[in-house]
């Protein structure tokens, strides 16, 4: 016979390493950088409100994941944990850094966020998170009419 804590190992394993939709990232795969998702992290962490719902949308793994590399990149202050597979199961952002304010300063705005992105689109597949920051706070430098280097 079967135990009931067993087959509640088994649900939570299939949640975690299952994905649960088409747009998950299968387990064992690397993950790509999500721009929107570190977006939204940086905003989450600064305490938006209107956040929360908007973070809904991606796995709790990813969300993870993207927390982590936020940390790792200086960012965030916080903690991660690893499970044994090597996933990041716990995360624990404690505030943004200097440098997340900075980058988060420059793609706050949704309009030069966009803009920002639709930019890098044409020219290129894809960009640093350093970059994307760079290339934010030039829009913005020229929304506020401010010339810069």
């Amino acid at each position: 016979m079967i135990s009931e804590g067993y087959l509640n190992g088994l649900e939570k394993w299939k949640k975690r390493y299952i994905p649960e939709n088409e747009n998950a990232t299968p387990a064992g795969e690397l993950m790509r950088l999500n721009p929107d998702i570190l977006r939204l992290l940086l905003l989450e962490a600064e305490r938006e409100e209107d956040v929360a719902n908007q973070l809904k949308k991606y796995k709790a793994r990813d969300l993870s994941y993207h927390n982590a590399q936020l940390m790792d990149a200086g960012y965030l202050h916080g903690k991660s944990d690893w499970d044994r597979f090597g996933e990041y199961y716990r995360v624990s952002v404690y505030d943004l850094t200097w440098k997340g304010h900075e980058l988060l300063a420059n793609i706050r705005n949704p309009e030069i966020y966009e803009k920002t992105k639709s930019h890098i689109k044409e020219k290129s597949d894809s960009a640093s998170i350093a970059i994307l920051g760079e290339l934010a706070g030039r829009f913005v430098r020229g929304f506020l009419g401010i010339e810069g280097p």
